[in-house]
């Protein structure tokens, strides 16, 4: 029973965003060495403990209490990391947040209890309270998001100023990988770094709330509805939402979320997409939907590719889902390359491959401080191929084992070169998502119905 419990998929799964969380708080100190080794060697313990995922177990139905109650602290110590360490970057008045920030803390600590308190508990009283908790909560972090980009209107960084310029372009006609910003960066002033994916949420925002981070907020917020669904599904008893709510307050109290969706990082939209993926697949395995946005997902930023290889671990996916995907990416993506094809070769490949080594907690870098010697990038590459052939043999023929191997393989390339914040994000969103599909079999099972992680059920 004990083994049975530490050594499930349920515990390697928040183990690894523990040890995420852990890595990215804080995330100054890039150019010094000890702080890289903490940040880097957290970060390698999160991979490990993701890689672990995928040859574990399960876990048992009648664990899932237990489960509850250390996820639970797990979300504490995250919303803890959020008040110390989730400031905005820019912004003059950017302390005026910090008063909403420590009144999530005690609001989150309720989640220290159990789902079902002995009858007699002096605890109970207040776990009967735990529904407004969880409202107040959601609503305490949409007015953050709301705050944070009133007080920062014009962060000083380029992706905010090419991302916005280039969805308003759009519509008048520019070509965003082939026109000049209006940029605080001269490095940036004709760049634009995405895949045209983004401007199906840019675009809109941009358009009509003059800003494309209102997307972001949205996506981002979307993101967390799904993942409580999943977790949910049908089900309304009370021990189910207890775990659908968790799911949602750990996506929203990750440590820098307000710095991501400052600064105009693009990541939410890849964790919606991965979400809808996952919600879409357990409903309907191999449905035109899911093909739908899988194409959408590849269709957003170059390192979403990291799932291709394990596409056949879907189950249902077949010739035409494939085709699906490739047609629904196509259309976003080959306007573009048709309208300049020089220019967005340029900007979506060779920036990319020109682009030095980045002074980021990743262990080229930590080689880097340490020897004076920058790794070459071929290490890099065979480490992937390493890792991916691994995770292909590992992982089963299911959503979760799709999710498993795909975040496996992305963790590895964050973690071995390019370790920003932003691309962590995307990372733990995956992780995540699966524990979201886990943590429904269990409720399944513990209710006796059929588990099959995306086989298809009812």
């Amino acid at each position: 029973m004990r083994s049975s419990f530490l050594a499930s998929r349920i515990g390697a799964l928040v183990a690894a965003h523990l040890l995420l969380v852990l890595a990215v708080s804080p995330i100054k100190g890039a150019e010094h060495l000890p702080m890289v080794l903490l940040q880097t060697g957290l970060g390698f313990l999160s991979f490990l403990a993701l890689a672990l995922a995928l040859v574990t177990h399960p876990a048992p139905p009648r664990t899932l209490p237990r489960w509850q109650t250390f996820i639970g602290a797990v979300l504490v110590l995250s919303t803890a990391s959020f008040v110390l360490f989730g400031s905005t970057c820019y912004g003059e008045n950017r302390e005026m947040l910090l008063p909403f920030r420590f009144a999530s803390l005690p609001l989150v600590c309720i989640y220290f209890l159990p789902n079902q308190p002995p009858a007699r508990s002096m605890l109970r009283p207040i776990y009967q309270h735990r529904r407004a908790v969880f409202g107040l909560l959601c609503v305490l972090a949409v007015a953050l998001r709301v705050m944070a980009l009133k007080v920062s209107p014009e962060p000083t960084i380029d992706v905010f100023w090419f991302t916005n310029q280039g969805a308003t372009g759009l519509l008048q006609g520019i070509n965003p990988y082939d026109r000049t910003f209006h940029m605080i960066d001269p490095r940036s002033v004709s760049l634009y770094a995405y895949l045209p994916g983004q401007f199906l949420l840019d675009v809109p925002a941009a358009h009509l709330l003059g800003d494309m981070r209102w997307g972001q907020v949205a996506a981002e917020l979307c993101a967390a509805v799904v993942l409580f669904f999943i977790v949910r599904g049908k089900d309304r008893k009370d021990f189910r939402t207890h775990s659908a709510e968790l799911m949602v307050l750990l996506l929203l109290f990750f440590p820098h979320a307000l710095r991501v969706q400052e600064q105009a990082w693009v990541e939410f939209k890849q964790v919606l997409a991965v979400a809808l993926l996952a919600w879409v697949w357990l409903r309907t395995p191999g449905g035109t939907a899911g093909g739908v946005l899988l194409g959408w997902l590849f269709a957003l930023k170059q390192t979403t590719w990291a799932a291709i290889p394990f596409l056949a671990k879907l189950p249902g996916m077949g010739v035409r889902v494939f085709a699906v995907a490739a047609v629904t990416a196509g259309t976003l993506i080959v306007p573009f390359l048709i309208w300049n094809p020089s220019a967005f070769l340029e900007d979506v490949v060779g920036y990319h491959l020109a682009l030095p080594l980045p002074h980021s907690p990743s262990l080229s870098w930590a080689w880097t401080l340490a020897t004076g010697m920058e790794p070459s990038i071929f290490w890099v590459a065979a480490g992937a191929a390493l890792v991916g052939a691994w995770a292909w043999s590992r992982s089963t023929r299911s959503l979760s084992g799709f999710l498993l191997a795909s975040a496996t393989l992305g963790m590895y390339l964050v973690l071995a070169r390019q370790a920003y914040l932003n691309y962590y994000y995307y990372i733990d969103g995956m992780i995540l998502v699966a524990l979201a599909v886990e943590l429904r079999d269990s409720h399944d099972c513990a209710s006796g119905h059929t588990v099959d992680s995306g086989r298809g059920r009812s």
